[in-house]
């Protein structure tokens, strides 16, 4: 059957709703709108043909022009004959990366329905399990046959090619992209070809059974100029520690753009009929354009990327709240597909820079069959309920039901505690408990921490403080050897503060004392970051009180790096130099506290490595798996590590590193066998870290904080951004439990200047 061409009409305006009564309002967006639309339904190559791709990207268009009122002059679509390699190419470098229309932070969308596919990564790629990803151009010779020329041939455009592409384009025009990807394998740009011989649907990806020639084999000097060029330094917010980029490296995504992804690994991205319309559309794509059309701009100034997700992939899945790989079938009846988010700013305001998920908020989600309302947060994000009485609570702001009317404040508490996600409920009201249908009107909603129920911190200080300082609590104490911190002004006509720090850590550490000055800095914000910091630092799963004798423990190791240069390659990257590692050979030190202390550091102890500083120096993490088990027959055991950074000069949280895929787990602990995950270097590395001190500085110390869980979370609320500027030291960079859980450790990063 041939692909319906559809031109902005009735029939595209009917697949665009299925509401007659739907009125659209243009949105006022802070930013000008610029767009490279791909869509292709009409391939060249035989048995590639698709349906609705290109009614997919004129809907897109039709929206851009619509709802956010953007002229056509700012929008390239290339439709079917059109999406020739070299277009496409052409676009991202002629239209997005040299449009000098196209202004610093300007709203930039890249759109792409048709064909993904997944081919063998050329030799010296250091792929992902030796498989590229790609997005297939109209002209893209797909299979190997017998009388092809080199000269004639067009490649995919593969996963690295467009990283590097999009490195540039938030280089040049910084970084409010959204990626769109209505394709197969979209999930990362693509992972895992699946089979599609038993598929009732029409997929986008290419065909994987017997009948069907090899793929074309990628040469590995492809697009070698392109994914050469652009900065070489990866910059982050924050100072000293430094991500390098040699020339070649693949560019990691997520925080140049914002993904939005039609599926996950191992799913499809499927086409249909939506009922009633006579018209081929990409099930995520419409469900996705439906929802943003019946999106009013008031309520869209509150509602992520991440959150527009959730909400899409509730309208793909049943509307369960926890939908699994073991669902078969979805709303419109087609097979289960569950689209995906990823990039460091997928909690910015729909198409604009603003953050507007607060860093302690979670999403709600009311589970049918357990009748029980659930926050995504658990005990691995610092969520309490103690048999003291102490608990973690929760608010949650009903939006306005009705014109006039004024949104609701309504509490929440936890009433079971589990490792990652908190069943709470309504404190009983006057009227007795909440029924069933208060706790699901909550459903999709945010909750914030209003109070994490930690322990109190002592502060001594001159005059009075609060009692809370944001969700933190505080003491005013006496003497300052029984105190966490003291805090006291400067001399007058000084300004800012002199920070005192009576820690374990710190005490042992850092610099007992701190000066805070410049015109930033708060009382009260210095007093939430510290409470904040030292929060994190030091909390711990309480059924995993040393990680190292879990089974969750990992390795840690931290490399001296160099540059390896490999021969007819794509890239360069870095590799340990030598065997060297900084934590190997160094004994545990036993950090004891004051027993009147607010903070105590669990388990066996810490471990410091010894740095040197250097401009020119690079380092790598790598985390290793142990290969013991208390059982022998006990099935892998899939971990996600998240790294942080703590830096005591001036209290900022930094992430180092965070699973991507949700659906991917980065380690596996096995029975007799050891995985690792290198960090800043190796086949998939994009940045590695240096450790250089300021002048005039010839010792500082650091904190390197590991979460290792049995599941992919959310962490991302754990950054902080330090309490003053200036020189920041952000580093440029029994039985065998299978349920769930998790646990963390503390390392200490010690930076000298020798000589």
């Amino acid at each position: 059957m041939a692909s319906i061409q559809v031109s902005p009409g009735q029939e595209l305006l009917e697949s665009r709703t299925t509401s007659a009564k739907l009125v659209s309002i243009p949105w006022q967006l802070d930013h000008p709108v610029f767009a490279l639309i791909v869509a292709i339904d009409q391939y060249d190559t035989k048995d590639m043909k698709l349906m609705g791709c290109v009614n997919d990207g004129k809907d897109f268009e039709a929206f851009l022009k619509e709802q956010l009122q953007v002229p056509s002059d700012n929008i390239r679509t290339l439709y079917d004959k059109e999406a020739t390699r070299s277009n496409i190419l052409a676009g991202f470098n002629d239209y997005l990366i040299g449009n000098k229309n196209i202004k610093k932070d300007d709203l930039i969308f890249f759109f792409y329905a048709g064909h993904g596919d997944s081919v063998d990564a050329p030799e010296g790629w250091g792929s992902d399990k030796g498989k590229v990803e790609a997005i297939c151009p109209v002209d893209i010779s797909a299979f190997e046959t017998s009388n092809q020329f080199e000269a004639d041939l067009k490649y995919g455009i593969p996963d690295w090619t467009f990283h590097a592409l999009m490195r540039l384009l938030a280089h040049e025009k910084g970084n409010n992209i959204v990626a769109i990807f209505d394709c197969c394998h979209s999930g990362g740009l693509a992972r895992g070809l699946p089979n599609l011989a038993d598929s009732p649907m029409k997929s986008r990806s290419l065909l994987d059974c017997r009948d069907v020639p090899r793929r074309l084999q990628l040469p590995s000097n492809l697009d070698e100029e392109l994914c050469s060029r652009g900065p070489q330094t990866a910059e982050t917010s924050g100072g000293r520690r430094t991500f390098v980029t040699p020339f070649g490296f693949a560019y990691s995504g997520s925080e140049s753009h914002v993904l939005l992804a039609a599926c996950q690994t191992g799913e499809k991205a499927r086409e249909h009929r939506p009922a009633n319309l006579n018209i081929d559309r990409g099930r995520f794509t419409f469900h996705l354009m439906k929802y943003l059309r019946e999106t009013t701009p008031q309520l869209a100034q509150s509602l992520t990327y991440a959150g527009l997700m959730e909400h899409v992939t509730r309208c793909l899945t049943h509307g369960n709240s926890q939908p699994t790989s073991a669902q078969s079938t979805a709303v419109d009846g087609s097979s289960f597909q569950q689209p995906h988010c990823e990039g460091r700013y997928k909690q910015r305001i729909l198409f604009s820079t603003g953050e507007a998920r607060e860093s302690n908020s979670f999403l709600i989600t009311y589970d049918h069959s357990a009748r029980a309302l659930y926050v995504a947060a658990g005990s691995i994000h610092g969520v309490i309920n103690n048999d003291d009485g102490t608990m973690t609570r929760f608010v949650c702001r009903q939006p306005a039901t009705a014109p006039n009317s004024v949104s609701t404040e309504i509490t929440l508490v936890p009433t079971k505690v589990g490792p990652f996600r908190t069943v709470v409920t309504i404190p009983d009201a006057v009227d007795g408990p909440p029924n069933a249908t208060a706790l699901q009107s909550l459903h999709g909603l945010n909750a914030t921490v209003s109070s994490w129920g930690s322990k109190l911190m002592k502060v001594a200080i001159s005059g009075e403080i609060p009692l809370h300082i944001g969700s933190f609590s505080l003491v005013k104490t006496g003497p300052s050897h029984h105190a966490d911190i003291s805090l006291e002004s400067e001399p007058e006509g000084h300004g800012g503060y002199i920070l005192t720090r009576y820690d374990p850590l710190m005490s042992r550490f850092a610099k007992q004392t701190l000066a805070l000055n410049g015109d930033d800095v708060r009382r009260d914000t210095v007093l939430h970051s510290i409470a904040k910091f030292n929060f994190n630092l030091y909390r711990h799963n309480p059924d995993i009180p040393v990680m190292d004798d879990s089974e969750l423990s990992i390795e840690v190791q931290l490399r001296p790096l160099q540059i390896a240069v490999h021969r007819n390659t794509l890239q360069l990257r870095y590799e340990p130099e030598g065997s060297q590692d900084l934590f190997s050979n160094v004994e545990r030190q036993i950090i004891s506290a004051c027993p009147q202390s607010t903070y105590h550091v669990r388990g066996n102890g810490v471990k410091e490595a010894i740095i040197q500083a250097s401009e020119d120096k690079c380092y790598g993490l790598t985390l290793v798996t142990s290969c013991k088990s208390e059982s022998q027959n006990s099935p892998p055991m899939s971990l996600f590590p998240y790294v942080f950074y703590f830096d005591p000069e001036d209290y900022s949280i930094t992430r180092l590193y965070a699973p991507e895929n949700p659906k991917q787990a980065p380690l596996v602990r096995a029975q007799g066998q050891r995985y690792q995950l290198d960090i800043g270097h190796g086949a998939s590395s994009t940045r590695c870290l240096q450790f250089p001190l300021p002048k005039g500085i010839n010792k500082a110390s650091a904190f390197l904080k590991i979460f290792v869980s049995t599941e992919y979370i959310d962490m991302d609320g754990l950054e902080q951004a330090p309490v003053q500027s200036g020189d920041n030291r952000v580093p440029t960079f029994g039985p065998v439990d299978l349920g769930p859980g998790w646990s963390s450790s503390v390392y200490v990063l010690t930076t000298c200047r020798f000589g």
